[in-house]
């Protein structure tokens, strides 16, 4: 394959995708010297390759093992930031919706949050498993997670203005999922609406009647994050699991929310309330 490609080792948050300046093909420095800049400590000039071959950047991205190297470029100054640590056995990346920070979850349970104008981190452990699902809220003042071996959420509370990692980590319990999976259950799939008002859940751990179904809960912000189950979503046919959630947030009145099912139908089921008002009439829960 001939076509041309960037290889960009990492992100310019909020300013666009490549410097201004490194658009010239000229202006590249040869693949290898680029290369091996890389593995030296002292790099400090922004790194962007360009390569005439998208096997090439495969080969870039194997050699390099990202996971455990990641080069984050900034516009600012036209200064690199390399990661060189934090980031081995990564299973999940969510970056805030107003690019103030960057959330990391790996294999061992360890998850951390990483502020990113000078790319400092927290770090916290987790006993239920690795962060399966992180979902923040649209003015990255909370982060909600979801683990691999419990029905209980994290919500991350944000104290300060960004870059501030003055961040406190609560629990957030679901007493009527843990009810029906006996304590065994977990969390699978997690979307939060744009809004904050409107969160979708489906788990595992339930018996034959209670299974294949997905939570759907009111969340506000009172200053703390708080939840009510509002009802259930159920599947189209005894036994289906879901696989995928979306939630559809441009009405002007409530929601859309579409999950695929393990029987390959993907159902639509809209959720109409007034977000001023604590009145709220869904269609399709039980």
């Amino acid at each position: 394959m001939n076509m041309n490609a960037y290889a960009c080792f990492g992100t310019l948050p909020k300013r666009g995708l490549i410097p201004p300046g490194l658009l010239g093909i000229d202006r590249f420095p040869p693949f290898e010297s680029v290369f091996n800049q890389l593995e030296k400590p002292s790099l400090t000039k922004t790194v962007v390759v360009f390569l005439k071959n998208i096997n090439t950047i495969q080969r870039v991205i194997q050699d390099l093992n990202l996971l455990k190297f990641l080069m984050l470029i900034l516009q600012h100054d036209g200064i690199g930031t390399p990661l060189r640590r934090g980031f081995g056995g990564v299973c999940l990346l969510q970056w805030s919706p107003r690019g103030d920070y960057l959330f990391s979850s790996h294999m061992d349970g360890v998850f951390r949050l990483w502020e990113t104008e000078s790319w400092t981190s927290e770090k916290w452990s987790s006993s239920g498993g690795p962060v399966v699902s992180a979902r923040w809220s649209s003015d990255d003042a909370v982060l909600l997670m979801a683990f691999n071996n419990t029905t209980t959420l994290g919500a991350l509370h944000f104290a300060s203005k960004p870059p501030a990692l003055d961040v406190q980590l609560l629990p957030v319990e679901l007493p009527d999922i843990e009810a029906i999976t006996g304590g065994n259950g977990r969390v699978e799939k997690m979307v939060w609406d744009y809004s904050g008002e409107r969160l979708a859940i489906s788990f595992s751990g339930g018996d034959d009647m209670h299974s294949g179904l997905v939570a759907i809960y009111d969340t506000r912000k009172t200053p703390i994050l708080a939840i009510s189950l509002m009802g259930f979503v159920r599947g189209p046919e005894a036994g289906t699991k879901v696989l995928a959630l979306a939630f559809y947030d441009s009405l002007e009145q409530g929601l859309l929310l579409s999950v695929c099912w393990s029987t390959g139908v993907c159902c639509t089921y809209p959720l109409v309330f007034k977000s001023s008002s604590k009145q709220t009439v869904y269609w399709g829960l039980i």
